[in-house]
């Protein structure tokens, strides 16, 4: 199973915590440059938590991509983000599964 975590701040990682040894591909976005870097080479984001992922989480700053590739996707972002977040999308989220895990 493919799952798309958007977000990547403190709750997108706990989250991701608990699926990560379940044998899922997880891709995990941020739109952040500085956090994917953190992300893609130390698996960690110590702005937010300090807490190493696991080495098989994939990264990406392309949301069009995360939402093409992966039909369950966890929406973790807070949630005044959303309509900024989601404006420009053009990929349809039609035969997606979505968990809105968005708070705040």
């Amino acid at each position: 199973m493919k799952i798309g975590i958007i977000g990547s701040g403190a709750y997108a990682i706990a989250l991701t915590s608990i699926l990560e040894n379940k044998n899922l591909n997880i891709t995990m976005w941020t739109k952040f440059a500085k956090e994917y870097e953190e992300l893609t080479t130390k698996h960690t984001n110590l702005t937010y938590l300090d807490y190493k992922l696991d080495n098989n989480i994939n990264f990406t700053m392309d949301l069009e991509e995360l939402i093409t590739e992966n039909n369950t996707l966890i929406l973790a972002i807070p949630a005044k983000f959303i309509h900024e977040t989601f404006k420009d999308i053009k990929t349809s989220l039609i035969n997606h599964k979505i968990l809105i895990a968005t708070k705040g």
